[in-house]
């Protein structure tokens, strides 16, 4: 909306406007496996938090992300975080969004070049082979199916690419999905501060 005001963009591990593409590239339970869909999920602790049972979520969450893969946390910042998360109004935004991010109506023009600004474009995206681990291990995925459907993950956010002519795509080692806490430094580095 705003082309002029922008200097440059730095997509991290983003939610992209072809993640329609996992329902028709994979089998209905490959497309379970993937950890794709997020609504069931979401609908669960939306109505754990309605009813007030808040305190099993944050059992639960204690060792799920982002805890499972940062245990840097102070004792505060813990508790800020688990408190947040048995709110049902987290749950009704993020169910939300997740729809929207879903809607083809929604999802029209967001992946088109046209008005896009030749503006340095930086894709990060996390490690496949830490990723394919979670699919396995989360998903009960095998290998030859976490291997798809990461490699399907990669393939739509390297579309991203395509926007600008001052593309570049980096990798972050040591991370799945929560590359802001497992690989900081490259964000750093990324962003130019220290």
């Amino acid at each position: 909306m705003y082309p002029d005001l922008v200097k440059e963009l730095i997509l991290l591990d983003p939610l992209s406007p072809q993640d329609n593409l996992f329902r028709s590239l994979l089998t209905e339970a490959e497309f379970k496996k993937s950890g794709a869909d997020k609504t069931s999920g979401l609908r669960l602790n939306y109505r754990l938090a309605r009813m007030h049972l808040g305190w099993l979520i944050r059992k639960f969450m204690r060792s799920a992300p982002p805890f499972y893969y940062y245990d840097q946390f102070t004792e505060e910042e813990t508790e800020y975080i688990l408190k947040a998360i048995s709110k049902p109004q987290i749950y009704q935004t993020a169910l939300e969004e997740y729809r929207l991010a879903h809607d083809e109506k929604e999802l029209q023009g967001l992946d088109s070049k046209e008005g896009f600004p030749q503006i340095p474009l930086t894709l990060i995206t996390h490690d496949s082979a830490i990723e394919a681990r979670e699919i396995m291990e989360f998903g009960r995925a095998s290998e030859q199916e976490a291997d798809k459907i990461e490699q399907i993950w990669q393939d739509i956010m390297k579309k991203y690419l395509d926007l600008s002519e001052l593309s570049r795509h980096l990798r972050a080692q040591n991370s799945s999905h929560y590359i802001h806490l497992t690989d900081a430094d490259l964000i750093c580095q990324t962003l130019g501060v220290s």
